[in-house]
């Protein structure tokens, strides 16, 4: 016999009930991700989203599929330059950064880490796979400490000026040695 070369690869399912367990399995797999997980396709239609993305965005995950980030946010300056984004992710760019935006409809300010990339989907059609993860609390932990630590310097700077007019009352020569003299 011929010796086949490469990894062997799995059968590709063929039956249309093999098919749609395949997609069962993909959506049961991206659901347990519990960071909001979404796949897109050239013309910005919606492949796939996992459970996390369909409630940050309080909408069932069956009103999200198949249609464009427009039509499932009503939005159009945001939602175009999600789109552009996704353009250059398909020529190849990958999207690494952090925003901060308003939440819809609640009005609070997040802190999203939103990351993007292209693969093939099962057909060999180039998609984008999209997440964020939301940095909110830490952006806030990180304010709260940085305004104590002003706090303590301001506090520190006033402590040496109230001991140094301390010790220019003093009518004695008053000075300080560190442990070298």
């Amino acid at each position: 016999g011929e010796a086949r070369k490469g990894p062997a690869r799995p059968p590709r399912p063929q039956a249309p009930g093999d098919l749609a367990r395949a997609d069962a399995f993909v959506q049961s797999l991206i659901d347990v991700i519990p960071h909001p997980v979404y796949v897109r396709d050239a013309e910005g239609r919606y492949l796939l989203a996992n459970s996390a993305y369909a409630k940050a965005l309080d909408i069932p995950v069956a009103e999200i599929i198949g249609r464009t980030p427009t039509e499932v946010r009503k939005e159009t300056e945001h939602t175009a330059a999600m789109l552009a984004e996704d353009r250059e992710v398909l020529a190849g760019s990958v999207v690494f950064k952090e925003v901060i935006n308003r939440h819809t409809w609640r009005g609070e300010t997040r802190h999203l880490l939103i990351t993007k990339g292209a693969c093939l989907d099962a057909h060999g059609t180039p998609v984008v796979v999209g997440t964020y993860f939301d940095v909110t609390h830490w952006r806030q932990t990180e304010s709260a400490l940085q305004e104590a630590l002003e706090r303590e310097v301001v506090r520190r700077e006033r402590t040496q000026q109230y001991v140094q007019r301390l010790i220019n009352v003093i009518p004695q020569p008053v000075y300080v040695k560190d442990a070298q003299s």
